[in-house]
């Protein structure tokens, strides 16, 4: 155990310090030793949360930022694709616009 070499001064009332005091004794530890325990596991429990909550809005920008990238590819293809002429659609549009094309139709390649 590291050693102990630093002090913390706390004033409280009363009635905080009789409610500490009942607890350290159901747990049969010195008012000290209690004290110091439970401002540790708080301070921890603490700094932990506000971790996650950044990484957690770190990561959430991240997951924007490259849906957003994804994106932005994605419509640059599409334009691309959607801009190139169909040449089997010039050939013979009717085919492409008919209600019903059958297997013996001329726009099916034999």
């Amino acid at each position: 155990m590291a050693e102990r070499t630093q002090r913390l001064h706390v004033r409280l009332t009363a009635s905080n310090r009789k409610l500490i005091e009942r607890a350290a004794s159901l747990l049969g530890q010195p008012l000290t030793a209690f004290a110091v325990r439970v401002l540790v596991e708080h301070a921890e429990q603490v700094i932990s949360q506000d971790t996650q909550r950044k990484r957690s809005a770190r990561d959430w920008k991240r997951f924007l930022e490259r849906r957003s990238a994804i994106g932005s590819a994605r419509s640059a293809r599409d334009r691309h694709f959607f801009s190139l002429p169909n040449i089997a659609m010039k050939a013979s549009p009717s085919c492409f616009f008919s209600a019903s094309v059958s297997f013996a139709s001329p726009c099916i390649a034999t």
